[in-house]
């Protein structure tokens, strides 16, 4: 049997990315390279195959993705794995977590971003919509398997600030159930966006 090769002792990778380049934001644009992104941050490290059995694609539809992924280095090159035939890559983020930057608010920049947030709200409510002809789950707890609530109101920079502090902590007690094989599997979204003003 071929020897494991692993290069994610070579890859450091930090905690958080933020991306503030044009180049790196517009593949957050594509569905297919969003819910890549999505699976890595969520499974860890992953071959084009494991990538192609979670998405229901073939591995073949893929490569060409992932390529454009690791050109602008929102993904690199992580680790090794021997198969049957041969070695296959395996692939990660960048970074632990990656963000989308706050503070450069140029019109193309913002454009993009607007982009790159619809295509993530329209791969969580496809996710959320599959789920809803499903039957009833029923819990341990006898609570409801589906939540959601939408606002909109008016925040002050300072309650602004408190929200995306509680969002941030919520944020990171998911976090360390990433990974679990146990329980009943859920999609969450957390966030909060201004708004125009309605004429």
């Amino acid at each position: 049997m071929a020897d494991f090769r692993e290069k994610a002792e070579i890859v450091k990778r930090p905690k958080n990315y933020v991306v503030s380049a044009v180049d790196e934001l517009r593949e957050l644009t594509s569905p297919v390279r969003v819910q890549i992104t999505q699976i890595m941050a969520e499974k860890g490290e992953c071959s084009v195959g494991e990538l192609a059995l979670v998405m229901g694609r073939e591995p073949e539809t893929l490569y060409y993705h992932i390529r454009a992924l690791l050109k602008v280095g929102l993904i690199v090159e992580c680790g090794a794995r021997a198969t049957v035939r041969h070695d296959e890559a395996i692939y990660c983020l960048r970074a632990e977590q990656i963000w989308l930057d706050r503070e450069r608010r140029d019109e193309e920049f913002l454009a993009l971003k607007a982009k790159a947030l619809r295509t993530s709200l329209r791969l969580f409510e496809r996710e959320m919509v599959a789920s809803l002809p499903m039957p009833e789950t029923t819990l341990e707890d006898d609570e409801p398997s589906f939540r959601m609530r939408t606002s909109r109101l008016r925040l002050s920079a300072e309650q602004r600030a408190e929200f995306v502090r509680r969002l941030e902590d919520a944020m990171q007690y998911v976090d360390q159930f990433r990974g679990q094989e146990t329980g009943t599997q859920y999609s969450i979204l957390l966030g909060v966006t201004a708004i125009a003003e309605e004429e």
